[in-house]
This record gives C-alpha cells, structure tokens and sequence, in this order.
C-alpha cells in the first residue's frame, strides 16, 4: 500500500489489487466510504467534488440513499400523527397495496423517472385516470420527503406522462329531479337529503351533524364534524378536510320546519345535544356505503334515474346548490363560505358552469325572434327567380325570335346571337 502526498481532505489509500480507495470523515464525525477507483487521479476527482458539495451543502450522506423506498415510505406515512384517520388510511392502502409491490425494494439512488414513468403506465391500464392521479401523488410526497430529509438529492417525479381527466363525473341535476329523489327517500332522512340540496352540505357534513350543532330558532347550522371511514369501511368522527369546512351556514324556513318534523319523528329533543341528527337503523353513527346503497339507490331508482349517466351521487346536490347560488346572482365570496371551500377557484369553476348555461339560456331567447322571421327571410327560390325575371325584361328589349337557336348539352337552352 502506499499513499501519495498529504491530503486536507479526506484520504486515499492503494489496495492489493492496484485499485485505490477513498474514504472521508462526514459532518458527524463518522468516516464514509467513497469507494474505489482505478487511478489515483480518478479517485483525487472524487474526493474534490464531495467537499465541494459539502461546502455548498447540496451533500447527500450516500448511507441514506441505500435506503430503499419501502422504508422510506413507512417512515412518511408515520411521519404526520395529525393526518385525518381516512386520508391516512388511503394512503397506506396505496403504499402497501401499489406503491411498495411496484418499486419498494428499489433503493432511493436507483430510482429514474423513467422508472416511474412505467409504473404510472401499469397503472393505467387498469385504473381510472383519477385514481393513478392520487397514486401517483402519494408515490410523489414519499420522495418529496426525502429529499426534504436530504436523503436523496433529486426526486425523480418530474416529467412524467399522466393520463388525462376527461370527466367529471358529475350529474347536472334539475329542480325537479331533487324533489323526485327527495320524496323517494324513505322519511327517516327525507330531511337529509333535503338538508344537501338546501345547503350545500357534504354527506360526510350531514351524517356528523349533532343536535347541538343546530339552532332552529336562529336558523343557522354549525358544521365541526365529519363522519368518514377508515381502511376497514367503518364510520369514525373526525375534524372537517379543511378550515374552511368549519363554518355555520344559514338555514331556509321551509328547511328549519323539516329539522323540526324530523327531531318529533326521532324522538330528539334539546336536551340531546350530542346525539347524532342521522343515524343507522341500530342507532350508531352512519355508514356511507350501506346509507348509499340502501337509501341513495332506492330513491334513484323510484325517482327514475338509477339508468342516468353518469349515475348521480349525493355530492351532485351540492354543485346544484353551487351553480344555484352563482345564477342567483350570489357574489362569489359568500358562495365560497357558504359551501366551505378553502380554494376560490373550486367556486369560481361552478360560476363558470352556470355562466355557461346561462349563455345556453340567451342564445334561446332569440329562437323566437328567428322563427318569426323564417319565412320571410327563407323565401322559396321559384318566386325570387320570377321577380328577377320580370325585372329583366323591363330593362331590357326583346330579341327577335330568329335571332335565337338552340345549344345542345348539359346546360338549359341559351339564347346567342348568329353570326
């Protein structure tokens, strides 16, 4: 072995084999391997970048990159103790069910955007554009949060093809398809319904709702709750997705005396402030997909929708309440805290639908005006050809009838003069 000069960083030492190796002491203190290189210059190089990246602090400690993504993922998902139950358990879903299966046993360093790129593409053959879309930004946050922890220096979600959202799944209910599906419903929550189409309200809003969270004498209901479902389908409480969600909306008259007949129905009194306003046939708190199919789809099918395309769900009745109250001429501010959004923009996206049907609405309004001009304006060609002939004949004088012989062809008889 032997060493070539004085080193101030790191060092360098030959091996056996002719082979030499590289090692330096990291900010801890703790000495790191570089690895080995067939010449001293080679080896020299290395070692000069790596203190030019430690004092530049875009240094990656390489005993972080060797881990792999399974590791690093289970270590982000425990990473946010303050994540909502079910967020959290979709996202261990995905991890476990997808992402890990996928890549997991690949280590961070290794990982390319092609790579991912073909993970995305497996996806896709199988699952609807949004759910790689929610996927993919799972897998997306894990290498976020370790180029965060500066365990790897350049995340390789960048660039990637994704497939494109081409429906929003959403069902334009009218006026009258909510009193259908409302009266549908079985009178146990008629008033929910009438709850979702009147406010707004998410189905997650009205199956937390507590009789403590409604004042019928001030009209106003408080939301602070959600129920949702956790990786086993079962309803848990937790707080709203947003700030924004936490809001006390006004109620109509018409709503306030519904409440008020379902609290007698229910045998609910002011005294059960905790108590829940909806409940499952046995009393406990709801469950969305046995509420959905045995409450939601009945009433559809009765109301005649259950064949629509796509198939309308209890969210429709909060874009009807949102595009109402834009073509109410609502300002769009009020509908944004009406509705709970924390984003202008998803309320500004139904003023764009309702401007777009509004739009619809004039370009009607001149239908009539057309039609009452129709015959006028699309006269039969035969009578305008008889006024055009008679006009030329007053201005011009008649050919003798000698003077014209006949053109045989694909063309009508013409007059020429002889020659």
């Amino acid at each position: 072995m032997s060493r070539k000069g004085r080193r101030q960083f790191g060092s360098i030492r030959q091996r056996p084999s002719g082979n030499y190796q590289a090692s330096y002491s990291g900010p801890d203190g703790q000495p790191i391997s570089l690895g080995t290189f067939p010449t001293y210059a080679d080896t020299d190089f290395a070692l000069a970048e790596v203190e030019v990246e430690l004092r530049r602090g875009t240094w990656i400690d390489p005993r972080h990159s060797s881990r792999t993504v399974k590791d690093v993922a289970r270590t982000w998902l425990a990473s946010n103790p303050h994540k909502r139950r079910n967020t959290y358990a979709s996202d261990q879903i995905d991890l476990e069910k997808h992402i890990i299966p996928a890549i997991g046993c690949r280590t961070l360093s290794t990982v390319r955007p092609a790579d991912v790129q073909r993970v995305v593409n497996k996806w896709s053959e199988t699952y609807a554009p949004r759910t790689v879309l929610r996927r993919y930004g799972t897998l997306g946050a894990v290498f976020n949060f370790a180029v965060t922890n500066d365990w790897l220096a350049r995340s390789p979600i960048r660039s990637i093809k994704l497939p494109k959202v081409t429906s929003t799944r959403c069902y334009p209910l009218t006026d009258e398809n909510v009193s259908a599906i409302a009266e549908a419903t079985v009178p146990a929550y008629r008033a929910m319904v009438w709850l979702g189409a009147l406010t707004g309200c998410r189905w997650s809003e009205a199956a937390g709702l507590r009789v403590g969270d409604l004042n019928l004498l001030a009209r106003t209901m408080r939301i602070k709750q959600v129920i949702v479902k956790d990786g086993r389908g079962r309803p848990i409480v937790c707080a709203p997705k947003s700030d924004a969600s936490r809001r006390v909306v006004s109620l109509p008259e018409a709503l306030v005396r519904m409440l008020a007949n379902h609290f007698t129905r229910a045998g609910l009194t002011g005294g059960d402030q905790d108590a829940f306003v909806f409940t499952a046939p046995d009393g406990g708190p709801l469950r969305q997909d046995n509420w959905r199919r045995r409450v939601w789809f009945p009433a559809l099918k009765t109301a005649g929708l259950a064949k629509a395309t796509p198939r309308p769900g209890f969210h429709d009745l909060r874009r009807a309440v949102g595009t109402a109250l834009v073509g109410g001429g609502v300002d769009v501010k009020t509908a944004q805290k009406r509705l709970g959004h924390s984003d202008v923009r998803t309320t500004l996206a139904l003023y764009a639908r309702a401007i777009e049907a509004n739009d619809r609405s004039a370009a009607e309004l001149l239908s009539p005006k057309f039609k009452a001009q129709e015959s006028a304006s699309l006269a039969p060609v035969a009578r305008l050809e008889t006024r055009r002939a008679r006009n030329l004949r007053k201005t011009q004088p008649a050919l003798p009838a000698d003077s014209c012989v006949e053109v045989s062809g694909l063309e009508p008889p013409t007059s020429t003069l002889r020659t």
